[in-house]
């Protein structure tokens, strides 16, 4: 009889853990993204210049494509170049370009650092932990 109690007490435990690592997965998930998304660094904007050839990447997994483009700019006074990925496919030959006044060679194409599927990807990893932690609970 004690066997069974021990049994359902560890299973408990087990269901708190992964509870826990939801929420945790949750929090960590918005807190990336608003972090990514109100960067403050790259402060400088400018208009830049797409180069016309861009490569193609295939993610197998999603089945999404995005491209790497190579972009030149002015800022301070100086041509700088860059490199970034779009999800789009460029078209034309204009872009906006957002850089780190204190150092240029700090840029990108989009002022959030870091992709926003990570921190889908995340949060429904989270929701979808704690909904079946929460699931086997009852």
């Amino acid at each position: 009889m004690v066997r069974g109690t021990t049994e359902f007490s560890d299973m408990k435990a087990k269901l708190i853990f992964l509870r826990l690592a939801g929420i945790g997965l949750v929090m960590f998930a918005i807190i990336g993204a608003v972090n990514g998304y109100f960067s403050k660094k790259l402060t400088g904007k400018t208009t830049g210049r797409l180069d016309s050839v861009f490569s193609e990447i295939t993610h197998k997994r999603s089945q999404s494509v995005d491209y790497e483009v190579t972009y030149e700019f002015t800022a301070n006074g100086a041509q700088f170049t860059g490199k970034d990925q779009v999800v789009s496919k460029p078209s034309g030959r204009e872009c906006t370009v957002f850089y780190d006044p204190t150092d240029p060679t700090d840029n990108a194409l989009s002022k959030i650092r870091i992709r926003s599927s990570l921190w889908t990807a995340t949060l429904i990893l989270g929701i979808v932990i704690f909904v079946v932690a929460s699931g086997k609970a009852k």
